[in-house]
């Protein structure tokens, strides 16, 4: 899906705003959803103690991901391209957690 993504910003660089803000938006949806899935997979699969110290981790992980998604789009509060920043920003930020779940506990 991110190929997708990727093709259609690439192929239509005439985009409007409002489809760019919805690109975006989509782009995190997929990468959360997928962190998501990895979580419970995980949940179900590493013994308790492993799981309870990878939820403080995570903890953590989610503060630093929404400081960093908020320092992103600040320069552009109020503005219309600010929910692209702002998604876009979580997007990548969560694709690299989901490829270090994936790294460390799956593959």
């Amino acid at each position: 899906r991110q190929t997708e993504i990727d093709d259609r910003l690439q192929s239509d660089a005439l985009m409007d705003q409002t489809t760019l803000n919805q690109t975006a938006a989509e782009e995190f949806e997929m990468w959360d959803g997928l962190l998501n899935q990895i979580w419970g997979y995980l949940g179900e699969t590493l013994p308790e103690e492993e799981m309870e110290a990878l939820r403080e981790v995570q903890i953590g992980w989610i503060r630093d991901k929404e400081a960093s998604v908020k320092e992103a789009a600040a320069d552009f509060e109020g503005g219309s391209i600010q929910p692209m920043i702002k998604n876009g920003s979580a997007a990548e930020i969560t694709r690299k957690r989901v490829e270090e779940l994936l790294d460390q506990y799956v593959r």
